[in-house]
């Protein structure tokens, strides 16, 4: 499985890039994550879930997102998720809205550096529930 999360930014801090590169290392035995930096993109491939990590999207609790990630993860409908962090995805990302399902990390707004940490770290923590560790709380 691909993990794509596009950001629509030129770059970010090299502190925001080494947590997101200790998640990636973490998880690179199952999956392939990246982080893509973009000015505009067109996605439309049939075989990929588009998720908008947005404030007003849904929110899940760490296990239930685990489950989520898991149905996607097994689907043979899907073999990429992107995951998209702008603010305004609409100037950047051509997208039909029917293909877009909107996700919350939290109700706060927050930088598209932070959402990469807290999002990396999600996708971890579903990686090890997935996997069977022990999860605490």
């Amino acid at each position: 499985m691909n993990i794509n999360i596009y950001i629509c930014k030129k770059n970010i801090d090299k502190e925001y890039k080494s947590i997101f590169n200790e998640y990636k290392k973490r998880v690179s035995k199952n999956f392939n994550m990246d982080v893509k930096f973009i000015k505009k993109v067109k996605i439309d491939n049939p075989k990929t879930i588009n998720i908008l990590v947005d404030s007003s999207g849904k929110n899940f609790c760490s296990t239930e997102f685990a489950d989520y990630f898991n149905s996607i993860k097994n689907s043979p409908d899907f073999r990429t998720i992107n995951f998209i962090l702008c603010k305004n995805y609409y100037d950047f990302v051509e997208i039909n809205p029917e293909n877009l399902v909107r996700l919350a990390v939290s109700s706060y707004d927050f930088s598209e550096e932070i959402l990469l940490s807290l999002l990396s770290e999600q996708i971890y923590r579903a990686y090890t529930i997935i996997s069977g560790y022990k999860y605490h709380k």
